[in-house]
């Protein structure tokens, strides 16, 4: 599934990189996912205030953007549809299957 997951991880950080709100761009550009260890799919923003931003700070009056959160959330029944490929795959190669 290491696979199925750096692929899920790819386009769902590709999807969020529009999402993800703008001043510089530079959160944008720093979004990426990749295929962690274990069976998990990860994505990532670099940027030191990835965080604030997405999550918000209330004693400092930044209001959460959680745009990995909303795209994860936009865009599941296209990465469940990708995960679904890749079991029928697995299921499709057991012989006797």
């Amino acid at each position: 599934m290491r696979e199925a997951n750096a692929r899920v991880a790819q386009y769902v950080a590709q999807q969020a990189r529009g999402r993800a709100p703008k001043r510089s761009g530079a959160l944008a550009r720093s979004t990426t996912g990749r295929a962690a260890s274990g069976n998990v799919a990860q994505m990532t923003a670099t940027v030191v205030y990835a965080g604030v931003i997405h999550n918000g700070w209330p004693r400092h009056h930044i209001s959460p953007q959680p745009y990995l959160r909303d795209t994860l959330e936009a865009t599941q029944s296209s990465w469940l549809s990708m995960y679904e490929r890749e079991l029928q795959s697995i299921v499709n190669q057991v012989k006797g299957a």
